[in-house]
This record gives C-alpha cells, structure tokens and sequence, in this order.
C-alpha cells in the first residue's frame, strides 16, 4: 500500500485515498469484495463524500495507466535489456566454440544459452505488441518465432541444414523457415550428444548418404558454425524487439488513454497486458505440463517427447522462469523495483484485496511445487508422473483466478483464443 499511497500524493485534484476506495467497495450494485459476486462489473457510482462518477472513473483510470507504466518501465525494459546483453553472450560462446571446438567452449555456450532461455521465458509470458503475432495481437510483429519456435520446432530439418551449410550465408539463411533458426534450433545444436541424426532411416538424409559421409569431427565442427550464425540472428531480433519497444510500442501502452496512437484507453491496454498473460494458461499450463504429464489427451499413460526442452532438460527450468515472470508483472515490475505499482496493487484499490493475496498465496504454491521437484521434468515423468501432475493442478489454481476473478472484477474481455477452453 506504500506505492499506492505515492500514487495518491501526485493526484493532481488532490481527491483523498480513501474516497477512491468508498466508490467501489459501497456502491451497492452486487459485487462481493473479490470481484466473483453474481454481478462482478467494477460500478462507478457517486458516494457520500461528493466523489461524482466521472472524477472515480478518471481516478482508476489514472491508476490502470499508472500499473502500464510501471509494467514498462519495471519488468519489460529492464528484461530485454538482460535478455539483449545475454544474446551478446551468447554470440560470443556459440563463436568462440565455433572458432575452436572444444568440451570446454561447448559448455560454455551451454551455459550461456541457458542463460539466455532464462530471460526469454520471462518475457514469453508477455508477449504482447512487436513479440506477438502480426495480424492476432495489436502492434505485433512476428518477433516471437523468429526468437523462439518452439513448439514449432523440426530436429530433423535442423540435421538436414547441418549437412547444406546455407547458414553460412547468414543474411541468406534469414529467409529459411523459423523452425530451424531460434533459440531452438540452437538448443539442439549445442547440446546433442554423438554422431546421430533426427531423421528417419528412410528420409533422404540418411538414404542418400549425405549424413553418413560427414566425419564425426566434421558433424561436431558443423553445428559449432551453425549455432554461431543462429545466434548472431537471434541477436539482431533482440535488439529488433528491444527498439520496437523503447521507440513505439512501449510508449504507447505507457500512455494508454493519454495521447497513446494504439489504446484509445488505460482499459484497453490492461486489457491487452492481461490477453498476454493467459500464455501461463494456454502454454504453460496445457503445452508444457498438461501435454507431457498425460493430464491432456496422450495415446499412453504420459507423452515425454512433448516436453519442451528435449535435449538441454531445461523444461522445468523454463516452468518455473514463466511462473516467476508472471508474479512480477502482477506486482508491476521486479522484485526490489523501486515504486513498482502492478496489477495486483489495482486490486487492493478496488477493494479486492482478498483476490491480490490470493493470487500470491497460490503463485509462492506453484512456484515451491516447481522448486520441489527432484531432477528435471523427463526424469520425474520416469519416477512420479503424479508430482508433474500435482504441479499442473498448482498453475491452474493461478489461471483460474486469471479467467475468472480477474476479468470480471475488471470487465476485461476474454481473449479468443481461450473462449472457448472449458477447463
């Protein structure tokens, strides 16, 4: 309540914290205090202190710009920018191993696309505006795959360019299909052990023989120069990403409603920040755990081949880094972010207290349920798919709030591609 204290003091009509509070919380039109009564839409309405409808509406208007702003300036900047600085690492590892194959410049480049795949899965959970979809999300510009593919992924298409070598000619290899460029693509470059390949015995890979002509000297010296060109690439998307948000996109969901050229409203951009967040629901909860623990449709009791990180084990990693990103984006930015003011603070102004703490209450669950886990995701499938399970149930406690006490304690719409998900 300290940020939102700070927030009151700059209101320029100088209306007191409590006032904004009574507007909501007493005006009679049915909501129970956590947003899920029968009839859950925020009602302005005057209250007995003067406060007209219009000034309570500027008033929480001021406070969803202010939890944009503080989204932006907090959390988004300051995790491309770590993001940015580990693709530069990246490029240096994956070029260095190139340069000089050895065990220990492949560790290295292990080390530092973990690295990297940390802050990507952060901003993953967000991917709204130039990450997002061109066409499907506002102000999207296809960024996202050219990143990161996955689940778009094809192991066998990345052996077939390891034996071409177009990625030599990296401006060249831009236009090749994102399923074997990204950070992917890289994973499996850097981390697949012996002279195997993906590809069925019969594909034209193996029955031409190109594969088999390769030395095994060759095959490792190949993937080095390969995941070197790919980093380089992944690199000029980052800073892509980076300038899209510093110089546009970023600006215009910080000033939503104030001048802003795409949100017409602090509404509309919250309700754009909260469409971004159901990939914790969509993904993370139904491709990542649903999906491999067998909790989803699986023609066997659980389906390892689709967890997500197939070669680097880094699955539960990724989990726990997308459940981490979507507690401080609620919190309105990252831990320690001086005067940070978030979702979960627009909450407690609305008098839905009970709902914040009951957001953090269940992420601190699914978090030490991650953090609980022995080994990585394959090796729990093995010994106790039922722990992988229990973890899907812990994220769906989450998004369940999401769907339902979130959206309607807002009004915000639900975004189309969860309309029709029943669970």
């Amino acid at each position: 309540m300290q940020r939102l204290s700070r927030w009151y003091a700059r209101l320029s009509w100088g209306v007191c914290a409590v006032c904004i509070l009574v507007w909501v919380s007493c005006s009679g039109n049915g909501a129970d205090a956590t947003g899920t009564g029968e009839d859950s839409g925020l009602r302005l309405t005057p209250d007995s202190s003067g406060l007209d409808s219009t000034r309570a509406e500027r008033a929480l208007h001021e406070l969803k710009r202010e939890a944009l702003q503080s989204f932006v300036d907090h959390f988004l900047i300051p995790t491309l920018t770590e993001f940015a600085a580990a693709c530069d690492a990246l490029v240096d590892a994956c070029g260095a191993d190139a340069e000089d194959p050895s065990p220990e410049k492949r560790a290295s480049a292990q080390d530092a696309w973990r690295i990297v795949m940390d802050s990507w899965q952060r901003l993953e959970v967000v991917a709204l505006g130039p990450a997002g979809a061109m066409g499907k999300v506002i102000g999207g510009m296809d960024l996202r795959d050219e990143i990161y593919s996955w689940p778009g992924g094809n192991p066998c298409r990345v052996d077939q360019e390891t034996t071409e070598k177009v990625y030599e000619d990296a401006e060249a290899f831009k236009l090749e299909f994102v399923n074997v460029r990204g950070l992917d693509a890289i994973e499996q470059l850097v981390f697949v052990e012996g002279d195997g390949n993906d590809c069925a015995q019969n594909s034209n890979l193996n029955t031409s023989g190109a594969w088999a002509a390769l030395s095994s000297e060759e095959i490792r010296q190949q993937r080095a120069d390969y995941a070197a060109t790919l980093a380089g690439i992944v690199q000029g998307h980052a800073g892509e990403l980076k300038a899209a948000w510093e110089d546009g996109f970023g600006v215009a969901l910080a000033t939503a409603g104030e001048g802003s050229e795409i949100f017409s409203t602090a509404h509309d951009g919250l309700n754009s920040l909260t469409n971004a967040l159901f990939y914790l629901d969509k993904v993370t909860k139904d491709m990542k755990l649903a999906e491999p623990s067998g909790v989803s449709e699986c023609e066997k009791e659980a389906c390892p081949g689709s967890l997500e990180s197939l070669f680097a084990h880094q699955s539960k990693e990724h989990v726990r880094a997308n459940l981490e990103a979507f507690r401080d984006v609620l919190a309105g930015g990252l831990v320690g972010a001086e005067g940070r003011f978030g979702i979960l603070d627009l909450l407690q102004a609305v008098g839905a207290g009970d709902l914040s703490l009951k957001f953090e209450s269940t992420l601190d669950a699914a978090i030490l349920a991650v953090a609980g886990l022995e080994g990585s995701f394959l090796e729990t499938i093995e010994s106790d798919v039922e722990a992988l399970r229990d973890l899907h149930g812990a994220v769906k406690e989450v998004t369940d709030l999401l769907k339902t006490d979130l959206l309607s304690t807002f009004d915000l719409e639900l975004p189309q591609r969860a309309a029709s998900d029943n669970d």
